[in-house]
C-alpha cells in the first residue's frame, strides 16, 4: 500500500530527491523547511532559470537561420522575464554581461543536443500532478514518438550527483500512468547543459 499522507499538498520531485540529497543530509523534513523558507535569489539560480527558458525557446522555436541572432532574441526574452531576479540577486551590467556569456554556452550546448539526440515534437515545461503518489513535478522537456514518451530533466550545474538520478527515477513515475494509457514506454534522460553531457 502507498498512503498519501498530505494529499492536499503534494510534494514535489524536486523535494522528494533533495531529501537523500547534498543539501539536506538524509533529512526527510527538510521538504518542510523549504516550503516556510524560499530561496535567496542569486546568480546560480538565475543562470538556471535563463537556461531554462533557453531549452524552452528551442523547444518552441528551434534555430534556423543565424544562431547569434537567436541567442540575443532568447536571452533578452528570458533576462527580461528575470530582471527582478536579477535585481533581488545585486548583478550590475558588468555581472549581466558576464551571465550573458555563461548562457550562450548553455544555448550552443542545447542547441547542438537538440540537432544531434534531442526529442523532436517537444513540450518544454510539462506539468503533471499524480494524486496516487501525492507527488507533483515540471519536466523540462517532454515528447512522444514511435511508442517512446520521452522525458528529459535539464541541469545547469556543473556537476552529476545521485541525487539528480533520483529525481529523474521520480518523474518517470509520474509520466508512467500517461506513457501506459498511449501504449507507450517512457525514456528519461539528464542533460547537463553547461558541459553538453547527457
Amino acid at each position: 500500500t502507498l498512503p498519501v499522507l498530505e494529499p492536499g499538498l503534494p510534494m514535489t520531485v524536486t523535494d522528494i530527491a533533495k531529501t537523500q540529497g547534498l543539501r539536506a543530509g538524509a533529512c526527510a523534513t527538510r521538504v518542510l523547511v523549504d516550503v516556510r523558507e524560499s530561496l535567496t535569489p542569486n546568480r546560480h539560480l538565475l543562470l538556471g532559470s535563463l537556461a531554462h527558458d533557453i531549452l524552452q525557446y528551442l523547444a518552441e522555436k528551434g534555430v534556423t537561420g543565424d544562431a547569434r541572432r537567436a541567442f540575443r532574441e532568447a536571452f533578452l526574452r528570458s533576462f527580461t522575464n528575470n530582471r527582478i531576479a536579477a535585481l533581488a540577486a545585486g548583478l550590475d551590467d558588468a555581472d549581466a554581461q558576464e551571465l550573458q556569456r555563461d548562457v550562450a554556452t548553455h544555448f550552443q550546448n542545447l542547441t547542438r543536443w537538440l540537432q544531434d539526440d534531442g526529442p523532436r515534437g517537444k513540450i518544454a515545461e510539462a506539468l503533471r500532478v499524480s494524486p496516487t503518489y501525492g507527488v507533483e513535478g515540471r519536466i523540462d522537456l517532454a515528447s512522444l514518438r514511435e511508442g517512446v514518451l520521452e522525458i528529459v530533466e535539464l541541469k545547469t550545474g556543473g556537476f552529476q550527483s545521485s541525487e539528480h538520478e533520483r529525481q529523474l527515477r521520480a518523474y518517470s513515475l509520474l509520466w508512467g500512468e500517461v506513457a501506459a494509457s498511449l501504449d507507450a514506454r517512457v525514456r528519461s534522460s539528464l542533460v547537463y547543459s553547461k558541459k553538453g553531457d547527457v
